[in-house]
């Protein structure tokens, strides 16, 4: 059976899950501060929406509970009375069901989502709601508008052959946000009750800023008036006038009566001039699949330009006439800029604030910090920054896990922090911030900091390192021990934190999408997370390099600087050999002595040079001896794991423009790698 709901309930979703983000806010402020109308007018608002809105799709259930709560907001407007904590908290549970319904509607099992503990909550605390009647509806004068000439020949066929037409006008309510939807709707059902000959404004109209709500039809049906009224009867219709035509005399009466009220106005403006009209900001909601298909599109072209970039050279190597040679290169180079100003607009399409990603934080730290006994406030900087839809999609739980591990290792009770002389009431900050190609994103608490101490003590313990190796490690070392897997200080297990899994993860994740994570910390001060990502994860920039006759790329974002040294300044014996750079000591392999079999070979120039490509992490740098340096290209990196299966030390392969498959180093695990060939040398 066909579900007439169902091409409307994608978008009633999208939209309500909009809604329920400013829900979230409005109670955040509203529970410190409950005298505040604005945000009670606000929730009334939404629950008001929500109820009319998923009437209209069909979802019965969600739309009782949301009248329900709209009358409990209604009555404590009436009565002008400050919500109670109690309210807050039904409030705060209605916002949870709520998403809980809209995420099993998805997967079409909301039927399975219950109300009815929470109308009864509800009923408990305001048994006198007031409910709103139809009777209270007020009603006003209908505005005509002007059937053209084009119908006239329909409706005179109409009428010679005794058939019912019927002119109809229709005024969505103010309070409607999704106009369109409810007009949509009652055009599905009026189609199934006649043959709709004429709507004014067009449909396309109703899409635009400009649509108020308010359209006419001209309507050819066999069924009375009673029963079309019946039908149309919808939720937040305004208005709804049906009139039967019985001539071609009483149509053109239809038009003479039509004075010059608010909707003459409006037809006024719109013949007015050019800078009179309204101007309209039109979106469309484009699905993220769409998105994807053109980055990758895009990232092909990008490939495929550099390929043109390769060709025009050998092609003005082997061409006696450059002037064919200027040609080539200047229409490359059209195509070149062309191409580059779809990459950023297709970029920026992808490009979303973390506002939403951050708000919810505020919750989180609501509810943890009332579950612990603790004072906290966060505290929300650069939440207007834009990132990659894809990277703000992965990084919630990561984020999440960091938050809830300030709230329940690093902040202290409120009588602890006044010993420490700390204002009883902690702060979690926020904030994210763009740096040229990256977005930096922290986590930052001024709770009781990490104990570095403890963390050495417990490394020694896991085995990670021996009293030698430990006086001798950083504290930035030390830190970083904490994304170890199944490394925790935690004395003890709790619901919120501390099992001992959690920060290996979050470095994990934050890997995968070519960022890393780094932590600062001081005792009985706190801690930062520092998270750095890419802007976007389609294109990246590597620099492409040789080795035993092999090319590999090296993402930009890893590289320190490029050197060439004499091959005398190498110091070392087999594969592992260091140099003096800037008044440091910089161990250095053969990249092939990582992924072929070692050797001793280096490659040197005709001036007796290395070059050696030097990259960094977490503060530790790498050389890495090439043969040679080949320049920087633009790639779209493509999954071994996806095509071919996970290989330690490469990240991914792309395909460079004249059709060469590169593999891309993955920096982390070489690492990795070298700490275990390391090992088996020492032993």
């Amino acid at each position: 059976m066909h579900d007439v709901f169902s091409e409307f309930r994608s978008n009633f979703i999208e939209e309500s899950e909009e809604h329920l983000a400013l829900l979230n806010e409005d109670l955040i402020t509203l529970e410190k501060d409950p005298q505040n109308r604005k945000r009670i007018d606000s929730i009334f608002r939404v629950m008001h929406t929500l109820k009319s809105s998923a009437a209209a799709v069909g979802y019965n259930d969600l739309s009782r509970f949301a009248h329900a709560a709209e009358d409990l907001i209604q009555n404590l407007k009436d009565e002008k009375k400050s919500i109670s904590a109690e309210i807050i908290d039904i409030l705060f549970i209605a916002f949870d069901r709520i998403t809980v319904f809209l995420n099993a509607a998805k997967q079409n099992t909301e039927s399975k989502v219950t109300f009815h503990d929470l109308l009864d909550q509800i009923e408990n605390v305001a048994p006198h709601a007031r409910s709103k009647s139809e009777a209270d509806i007020e009603k006003s004068i209908i505005q005509e508008i002007q059937i053209p000439d084009t119908v006239y020949k329909a409706v005179e066929k109409a009428l010679k052959s005794k058939q019912k037409i019927y002119r109809i006008y229709v005024e969505i309510d103010p309070a409607e946000p999704i106009k369109w939807l409810r007009a949509e709707l009652l055009l599905s059902h009026l189609s199934k009750l006649g043959e709709i000959i004429h709507l004014d404004p067009e449909k396309a109209s109703f899409h635009t800023d400009r649509f108020t709500g308010k359209f006419t039809l001209v309507l050819h049906s066999r069924l009375t008036k009673t029963s079309i009224q019946k039908s149309a009867n919808i939720d937040l219709i305004k208005h709804l006038d049906i009139r039967l035509i019985k001539s071609m005399d009483d149509l053109n009466k239809e038009e003479n009566v039509r004075s010059g009220g608010e909707q003459l106005t409006e037809v006024t403006e719109l013949q007015g001039t050019d800078s009179q009209r309204p101007t309209s900001v039109n979106s469309i909601r484009v699905p993220v699949k769409k998105l994807d298909d053109l980055m990758h599109m895009v990232g092909e072209l990008v490939v495929t330009n550099s390929g043109f970039k390769m060709l025009e050279s050998k092609i003005r190597k082997t061409l006696d006439d450059d002037l064919y040679g200027q040609e080539l290169n200047q229409l490359i180079d059209k195509l070149m800029k062309i191409s580059s100003g779809i990459q950023r607009s297709v970029l920026k399409t992808r490009m979303l604030p973390l506002q939403t990603q951050f708000s919810q934080f505020k919750r989180v730290v609501r509810d943890l910090a009332k579950k612990e006994n603790k004072e906290i406030e966060l505290i929300i900087k650069g939440a207007e920054t834009e990132l990659d839809k894809k990277v703000i999609d992965v990084i919630g739980d990561p984020l999440t896990h960091l938050v809830r591990n300030a709230i329940d290792h690093g902040m202290e009770l409120p009588d602890e922090r006044k010993r420490l002389n700390k204002a009883s009431q902690g702060r979690i900050e926020l904030s994210a911030a763009q740096i040229g190609n990256h977005i930096v994103i922290t986590v930052k608490d001024d709770g009781r900091g990490i104990d570095v101490e403890k963390v050495k003590q417990m490394a020694i313990q896991k085995d990670l390192l021996d009293e030698a190796m430990a006086d001798s490690t950083s504290k930035v070392e030390m830190l970083n021990l904490l994304f170890e897997p199944g490394f925790s200080t935690a004395e003890k297990v709790s619901s919120v934190s501390g099992r001992g899994v959690g920060l290996d993860v979050v470095n994990n994740v934050i890997n995968s999408l070519n960022g890393s994570v780094t932590i600062e910390s001081e005792l009985n001060h706190g801690t930062e997370f520092i998270i750095t990502l890419p802007l976007t994860l389609a294109i990246s920039s590597v620099i492409v390099v040789e080795s035993n006759k092999n090319l590999y790329g090296i993402s930009i974002t890893d590289i320190r600087e490029s050197i060439k040294v004499p091959i005398e300044d190498l110091q070392g014996r087999d594969c592992f050999k260091a140099i003096q750079h800037d008044g440091k000591v910089i161990p250095v392999v053969g990249l092939h002595d990582i992924l072929d079999d070692p050797s001793d070979r280096v490659s040197v120039d005709a001036h007796g040079e290395v070059s050696i490509v030097i990259v960094s992490y977490r503060e530790k740098e790498i050389g890495l001896i090439v043969d040679r340096i080949i320049g920087k290209q633009e790639i779209v990196l493509k999954s071994l794991e996806e095509n071919y299966k996970s290989v330690r030390g490469i990240s991914g392969a792309a395909i460079l423009g004249d059709g060469t498959i590169i593999l891309v180093m993955d920096i982390i695990g070489v690492i990795h790698i070298l700490k275990e060939i390391e090992i088996k040398d020492a032993l």
